[in-house]
């Protein structure tokens, strides 16, 4: 049984936690698993190839709700052990695979194993990274994202917060840290400006050092100096959770809190990937 996974809702990190989904079924159910061609092809030096072997015969399975998956992986394994029973074609899923990360906590080594960065993506950002990211040493990455969640209404997990809220976390960690360099990433360009408006001396983004690229090459530099920093202050988006369950050197993590509009410590490996909205 060959089976193709691919993802229609979402983004890169979804995409992170599809890919993991299908390691898990994989892993546990023993068939071949393939994916659509994404970004991950170009960042990691991933086991599951892009082929779509078995004809073109398939049945397409849409696991579509963005949930709290609270039960884990494996309901959703569940179903597809049995749909593997009953259909003889390959069959292609698609969905959000944002499962509560307590639930694959003891599958931590085969999560950060499953993304393994390629040498050379490595080697040539490092050539272009500015002496002060060189050794991530002072490095706090800050994710914010707002751009797309302030055009969706009614979803209580796709929220964002004020900004003016993650300027004042910044100044007291700045206060208390004055040796921290502060690396900006976000879906929109004003906040990056307005966020390097706010810290010029002690903050960086992307486009101080990497004028002509695309933005898969952009996003693959935030990606990866996310999963470096040694404080990550995480948005509420799959993008920076993914990050930081793949994070080894950081000693804090942090996220906002949508009960008390403040920032909290967090446990990657023990944390709703989207936390809901009062």
């Amino acid at each position: 049984m060959n089976w193709l996974g691919t993802n229609s809702l979402g983004r890169f990190g979804n995409k992170i936690f599809a890919y993991f989904f299908l390691i898990c079924c994989q892993r546990r159910l023993g068939v071949k698993c393939s994916t659509a061609t994404w970004e991950g092809n170009d960042f990691f030096n991933l086991t599951l190839g892009n082929n779509r072997e078995g004809g073109d015969r398939y049945v397409s399975i849409n696991f579509e709700t963005i949930t709290d998956r609270s039960e884990g992986p494996d309901p959703l394994i569940d179903i597809v052990d049995k749909l593997i029973g009953v259909l003889k074609c390959r069959i292609e899923i698609q969905g959000a695979f944002q499962f509560h990360t307590r639930t694959f906590a003891s599958l931590k080594e085969l999560f950060i194993a499953s993304f393994p960065f390629r040498d050379d993506k490595v080697e040539s950002l490092q050539s272009k990274l500015p002496a002060r990211l060189s050794n991530f040493e002072n490095l706090v990455v800050v994710h914010y994202r707002a751009g797309d969640y302030l055009g969706i209404k009614g979803n209580p997990l796709l929220w964002s917060y004020d900004f003016r809220d993650l300027l004042l976390f910044v100044k007291q960690i700045s206060t208390v840290a004055p040796d921290a360099f502060f690396y900006i990433c976000s879906d929109s360009n004003d906040y990056i400006a307005k966020f390097r408006n706010e810290f010029p001396t002690q903050s960086i983004s992307s486009y101080d050092f990497q004028l002509d690229i695309d933005d898969d090459a952009r996003l693959f530099t935030d990606y990866y100096l996310q999963t470096n920093a040694k404080i990550l202050i995480a948005s509420n988006s799959s993008l920076s959770i993914s990050s930081a369950l793949l994070n080894q050197r950081a000693r804090l993590f942090f996220r906002p809190s949508s009960r008390s509009g403040m920032f909290v410590n967090f446990d990657p490996w023990d944390t709703q990937v989207l936390l809901s909205s009062p």
